[in-house]
């Protein structure tokens, strides 16, 4: 390459130098490994990992002068093209995204998601709109980029777009949905508001593949083990009055706030009692919970898509027309006055739940499988105590407020018309903390 009595290249091309195009079938170029030894012009550009460019232009180096001009590679810093006022109103933008729990995440993670329904193209498309409401501003930042919204959104924000998974006797399963927002829709007002919660809490009978679907708001209950609780405790109620059902295999995940504690464990030892059945409760291992109440949550999933929601009560309608093949889901719908407090057999009473009757050491997050026979009600895999005279009280003595941030939100939608007026008496009712 240093030499200038040798062409480096055969490149069928034409190069041009000043204002003449030179043939290059008038030149004979070779292409040398340092032993002079010839080899083609791929494995010459590959070896080196350059590209015809950079030869070419060696090559017209040459023939002006025999010293090569020194490799500026790496010298010149990109400079930022981002105008700080860009920067400025598109993290304003993305903050003003209230961000949703999840069922799934993890209660050490630091990481925020925002709610299904959007993505990077929608939230920039949201920002447009939003950002031209300020007419004073500078063009550069009325012509953000996606690629600018996008850059600032992945290194300034640990965000990400919640995803429902799908996790794929009466044997049953159960499993709590995601929650299901209102008002839910293709309005861009909606994003930026705090929304109404209404909870899915599904049984799916594997026999009969009927799906059970257990319905109420934030302000009727919450979703902790008292409303897990009376569900399953319903269930059993109906599928031994209605289909004398008095064997029970249930299979949940591992969540411990809903599942695997000693309140649920308290709630089947007082079904298996009173209903006189017997109950298997076993625990699917961690990352091998998929099952079918996942399936049914993602066929919900699948129905709301471009479907507006201005109440609770058309989930519920929602949810009963989700599956268009086979049986429709059951819905029942839960109220305040029903959930039952479990709470209260475990903490009123002074029972053991460190050691087992072999006095080896009890870690409820480590149960696999809790059985109770209806012969011996009173005994566990963990523990045993009395439950004759035991009767559940009411978990709520009226409606759960609802956060007043929320309330002040759900009700600007409705003043601005963006939620019907057939529709306001029932959150102008909601009480607020």
């Amino acid at each position: 390459m240093e030499s200038c009595n040798e062409d480096l290249l055969n490149d069928h091309t034409y190069a041009n130098i000043g204002q003449i195009a030179v043939d290059k079938h008038l030149n004979d170029h070779n292409y040398n490994i340092p032993k002079k030894i010839q080899i083609c012009k791929s494995m010459f550009l590959q070896t080196l990992a350059i590209s015809d460019k950079v030869i070419t232009n060696i090559c017209i180096n040459l023939k002006i002068s025999p010293i090569l001009p020194e490799d500026l590679r790496g010298k010149f810093k990109r400079q930022s093209t981002m105008n700080s006022e860009v920067n400025k109103y598109i993290t304003e933008h993305i903050n003003s995204f209230p961000t949703v729990d999840s069922h799934y995440i993890r209660e050490d993670s630091k990481r925020k998601y925002l709610e299904s329904g959007l993505s990077m193209s929608k939230m920039h498309r949201l920002y447009l709109d939003w950002i031209k409401e300020k007419s004073t501003l500078d063009p550069k930042v009325l012509n953000a980029t996606l690629r600018q919204y996008t850059d600032i959104f992945n290194n300034n924000f640990n965000l990400s777009f919640f995803k429902p998974k799908k996790d794929q006797c009466d044997v049953s399963v159960f499993d709590l949905q995601k929650v299901l927002t209102t008002p839910q829709g293709e309005v861009g007002s909606f994003y930026y508001k705090r929304k109404f919660a209404t909870y899915n809490f599904t049984v799916y009978d594997i026999g009969k593949k009927q799906s059970y679907c257990y319905m109420w708001c934030e302000s009727d209950g919450k979703r902790g083990s008292n409303e897990i609780g009376t569900c399953l405790l319903k269930f059993i109620k109906f599928m031994k009055e209605n289909h004398g059902i008095s064997e029970f295999s249930f299979y949940s995940d591992n969540c411990a706030g809903q599942n695997r504690n000693r309140y649920i464990y308290s709630m089947w030892e007082y079904a298996a009692f009173i209903h006189k059945v017997n109950i298997r409760h076993t625990f699917l291992e961690k990352s091998h919970t998929q099952n079918e109440g996942e399936s049914v949550h993602a066929t919900i999933e699948c129905a709301k898509k471009g479907t507006i929601i201005y109440v609770p009560m058309q989930w519920v309608t929602l949810v009963q027309s989700a599956k268009v093949t086979k049986q429709p889901y059951l819905v029942i719908q839960m109220s305040n006055n029903e959930f039952l407090d479990f709470k209260c057999l475990v903490e009123n009473q002074q029972f053991n739940w460190k050691t087992s009757t072999n006095k080896n050491v009890i870690k409820c997050n480590h149960v696999k499988e809790v059985s109770i026979l209806h012969e011996r009600p009173f005994l566990i895999e963990i523990r045993c105590h009395d439950i004759i005279h035991f009767k559940p009280k009411v978990a709520y003595t009226g409606k759960i407020p609802t956060e007043k941030l929320k309330v002040k939100d759900l009700l600007s939608l409705c003043d601005s018309g963006l939620i019907p007026s057939v529709y306001h008496d029932f959150y102008r009712s909601l009480s607020f903390e």
